[in-house]
């Protein structure tokens, strides 16, 4: 329906619908089709017999997702972020950063390219300070960039409608986790005194047989201050890992990528998948798992629409490659729990069951 109550005679409305059990705490995420004309026609495998719950939500209507559309493209600069240059003798600057040169063509700009990617990072040049003593990044802040008649699209909750039926059962599919064999009991942490945001992130276990490194993904990076110097892009990480039998690599890219046009992210994707292919052809027996985005939050820079774009982009353009999909935009979407950007220890468990079980199929 409309705002006048009428019935809509077109399109473009995001839903989305699941079947759950509270009795036996189970869920399952359905697709939705547009019909073009107001109506929409939802699909769903059923893996268990009995009563079913049937959950459909409107989560932006197509007024909303066109406002959400309009404002990723037209203003990229919405989240911007802090470039902190310093210079022993002279007193510290910061000027504001971000992944294009700044609207103001008078405004100077210090320009951070990286060879192997192309990417560049632009932050504007300090009053006094080089453009080499840039130390440090931040998050800034989050310009306003909505009008009064906006707020009503974007404050609105999802529309919930339920019901219950008794289905039968017609299919038989099974998943198993494997998590027992794989879990690294005792993994001590090597304290390098790293942001937990930024990394890098160390620990070993398992009398030194096994070592963990983790890292963010680069610049954009929504984070507190921390090194420059430790901002890696994922694509010259996996350049940087010889591989093989032994060694898991997993990644996933999204949520900081939600408040900018999509072509910044196809081309960060199209990066990474370059250097997973030399990655496999160098060590074809390297496991590379990535992960999908999940339901989150419902704002201008990152609502559930803007995350479906981009995972949407990452599936399609990992597509043909030998890696593994852990797809946590359904098993979030599929969970009793509320959407929350970061979901729930339950749900991560599942999440970590789900890779052990490509780490130990056995």
């Amino acid at each position: 329906m409309d705002h006048n109550n009428d019935s809509k005679r077109y399109g473009g409305d995001y839903f989305r619908f699941k079947i759950y059990s509270s009795k036996l705490k189970a869920g399952a995420f359905g697709s939705v089709r547009d019909l073009e004309n107001g109506q929409y026609a939802g699909n769903v495998t059923l893996f268990w017999a009995g009563d079913v719950q049937i959950d459909v939500k409107l989560i932006h209507s197509s007024e909303t997702v066109e406002l959400l559309r309009r404002l990723r493209d037209s203003a990229p600069d919405k989240v911007y972020f802090y470039g902190y240059f310093e210079q022993s003798g002279a007193a510290s600057e910061r000027t504001v950063c971000n992944m294009f040169k700044p609207a103001d063509g008078n405004m100077e700009t210090c320009e951070y390219p990286d060879r192997a990617t192309g990417e560049v990072w632009f932050c504007v040049k300090p009053k006094i300070l080089s453009c080499e003593s840039l130390r440090y990044h931040s998050m800034g802040s989050i310009k306003t960039v909505t009008t009064n008649k906006d707020s009503p699209f974007l404050s609105a909750q999802p529309c919930e409608s339920e019901c219950i039926a008794t289905l039968p059962f017609f299919s038989e599919l099974s998943c198993h986790f494997f998590s027992s064999p794989c879990l690294c009991e005792g993994m001590q942490i090597i304290d390098v005194h790293s942001p937990k945001q930024m990394g890098p992130l160390l620990a070993t276990g398992m009398g030194g047989k096994t070592f963990l490194s983790y890292r963010c993904h680069g610049f954009p990076l929504r984070s507190q201050k921390g090194s420059f110097a430790a901002m890696h892009y994922i694509a010259n990480e996996l350049d940087g890992i010889p591989g093989g039998k032994d060694t898991v690599v997993a990644f996933t890219l999204w949520a900081h990528f939600t408040s900018y046009p999509v072509i910044f992210y196809v081309k960060r994707i199209r990066n990474i998948r370059a250097s997973i292919v030399r990655l496999l052809a160098r060590s074809p027996e390297t496991l590379v798992i990535i992960k999908t985005a999940n339901t989150s939050y419902k704002s201008i820079i990152g609502s559930d629409w803007l995350a479906k774009q981009l995972d949407q982009v990452m599936r399609q353009m990992m597509a043909g490659l030998q890696v593994v999909i852990v797809d946590v935009w359904d098993m979030t979407a599929a969970h009793r729990f509320p959407d929350q950007i970061h979901p729930p220890a339950l749900i991560i468990m599942n999440e970590i069951s789900l890779v052990l079980s490509y780490l130990c199929p056995k």
